[in-house]
């Protein structure tokens, strides 16, 4: 999101690059169970742009059916209503309220003392109170409150904070695994969590050229051959530190 009039900013994140991977083993699966049912496969095309777009959904069809502004704006629901909006706390840090249900509100009112803003919950010029409410505590202390009487308060977590966060390790979404060079290295997992199997990463990611003598000779070429693109500077690969291959990590 960005602000009216504000320059563009990059994404944190390649958009087009995952969505389109997502969308992409969305197709495939569906084309499967089509072959499954009628026998015959079929061409899945999915484009980046589109991918991106696809995530568009709400904000393209006010839009395209109400004929709204096509911006990155959000729209004034939850631009405005204090039931659904992020606060900055006692600390600096920011906490999200997201009490869109009635009895979210009426909780969170009750639990500050504030049985006057129940009748408010959608109205804009409540907001600026519930600032001065959410500065009376620090970030954490929203949280733990919310988590004893249930008003939909969480914290908004940097990317570090997330990484470490107990539910997120909880969740095992941080693996280690064996590097080429024989070392360990973490990084983020599957979040696909099966009933009957866990998802594991069988391998490691590869080094530069790492495969590519195994991946020529797999594809019918040559050795002769191969040992002369080598020779003549054409390929060019990066042995593994042990061994010929990289054994696969033990979760």
């Amino acid at each position: 999101m960005t602000d009216p009039g504000a320059k563009p900013r990059i994404p944190g994140l390649f958009l087009g690059d995952l969505s389109g991977a997502l969308y992409a083993v969305i197709g495939i699966l569906a084309a499967l169970v089509h072959r499954t049912r009628t026998g015959r496969g079929q061409y899945v095309d999915v484009g980046m742009l589109d991918a991106v777009l696809g995530l568009h959904t709400f904000l393209a069809a006010r839009h395209l059916i109400a004929g709204l502004p096509a911006d990155h704006t959000m729209p004034p629901m939850f631009e405005a209503v204090p039931c659904y909006q992020i606060y900055e706390c006692r600390d600096g840090k920011f906490a999200t309220l997201g009490a869109l249900e009635e009895h979210f509100w009426r909780t969170f009112c009750t639990v500050v003392e504030r049985a006057d803003l129940i009748a408010r919950q959608w109205d804009p010029t409540a907001v600026p109170e519930l600032q001065a409410i959410f500065k009376q505590r620090d970030r954490d202390e929203w949280v733990a409150l919310s988590g004893e009487h249930d008003f939909c308060c969480e914290p908004v977590l940097s990317l570090g904070e997330a990484l470490h966060d107990p539910h997120t390790l909880a969740r095992g979404m941080i693996v280690e695994t064996e590097d080429p060079g024989g070392g360990r290295v973490r990084h983020v997992g599957s979040p696909i969590v099966f009933g009957r199997a866990r998802s594991t990463v069988r391998l490691p990611a590869p080094q530069v050229g790492q495969h590519t003598v195994e991946i020529l000779r797999e594809a019918g070429i040559p050795q002769a051959e191969i040992d002369r693109l080598l020779a003549d500077g054409i390929l060019a690969i990066t042995e593994p530190t042990r061994g010929e291959t990289t054994s696969p990590s033990q979760h």
